[in-house]
């Protein structure tokens, strides 16, 4: 279990890794709430509130799956990118610019891949709560 408040930059930053976490909880991070990267990563659950640009970001070719998780005031919820794929189940977002987003950032990857299986996302975008880069997928059902 890890609990963070107040955190200048990341509040979770891992890489390189196979991590198990039964359950996170940021409240307020200056940058990414949750940020992975090139390992294998499993969240049972995440309440993440006020961060500062994506809750959850999966980059590098990690491989994350996330089962149920909270997600309040964050610029962008859920990331994929650089060859990462991101499995969600139960997923509530709120008061996000973009629910979701799937991209390549760097040149030596591919895009990202976002499953989601089930959830709601409010976010305050009134055009798209999705942004989905061509070479990157997002599956979900609604």
């Amino acid at each position: 279990k890890i609990e963070i408040d107040d955190s200048y930059s990341d509040g979770v930053d891992s890489d390189f890794s196979d991590i198990d976490f039964e359950k996170i909880i940021v409240n307020s991070a200056g940058n990414d709430c949750i940020d992975f990267s090139a390992g294998k990563y499993i969240v049972q659950y995440a309440n993440l509130n006020k961060c500062g640009d994506k809750g959850v970001s999966a980059g590098e070719k990690s491989r994350v799956k996330v089962f149920k998780i909270l997600i309040n005031n964050s610029k962008s919820g859920l990331v994929s990118k650089d060859t990462s794929i991101l499995n969600v189940e139960e997923h509530d977002i709120d008061n996000s610019i973009y629910c979701v987003t799937a991209y390549r950032k760097k040149n030596a990857y591919f895009g990202g891949v976002v499953n989601l299986k089930s959830g709601k996302c409010n976010s305050n975008n009134q055009l798209n709560d999705f942004y989905i880069q061509e070479g990157s997928l997002l599956n979900y059902k609604y």
